[in-house]
């Protein structure tokens, strides 16, 4: 059993851009790694690594940012990866660091998530009617913003027509 302890952030902009080499098996969208080493194994290169990740809120609504989101150079410093710094040669490019990047994760969670739209709720301009042609027997009151059939448009019709 892996007990994760943080995220590894890896480019593929530098040298491989094809995803294949490290994301499989092919799903047909990736397309076929001939060498067979993409990441997706127990055991990448024989060591017990797992770089299937997730970044979230613990329990008590912290984002553990850093230092669990770490990149190869820092992860070769703890002894966790190759040397390589391919992440850092592309946020350098364009100002970016792994902080400024932990900064963006960290107000990404931070950020209350707004809930969408209630697909059953009519707009506010709207609502009195809906309310009375639910009432009225004339709707079911569902998908108030779905476009109608013609078949449904003349049923609504035909049930305005038989109120009495």
């Amino acid at each position: 059993m892996i007990t994760p302890t943080g995220v590894m952030l890896h480019s593929t902009g530098a040298n491989n851009p094809n995803l294949r080499r490290y994301v499989g098996p092919d799903d047909g969208l990736l397309g076929y790694n001939q060498h067979d080493n993409h990441w997706n194994h127990p055991t990448p290169g024989g060591k017990k690594v797992c770089v299937h990740a997730f970044i979230g809120k613990l329990a008590d609504g912290i984002a553990p940012v850093k230092p669990s989101l770490i990149d190869h150079s820092e992860g070769y410093a703890l002894g966790l990866a190759s040397n390589h710094g391919d992440v850092k040669r592309w946020f350098t490019r364009h100002g970016k660091s792994m902080d400024t990047l932990r900064a963006d994760v960290r107000k990404l969670l931070e950020t209350p998530v707004t809930p969408p739209p209630d697909p059953n709720a009519p707009s506010d301009w709207a609502r009195e009617a809906w309310e009375w042609g639910k009432a009225m027997g004339i709707t079911d009151g569902m998908n108030p913003k779905a476009s109608a059939t013609r078949e449904q448009t003349v049923t609504m019709l035909w049930r305005f027509g038989k109120l009495k």
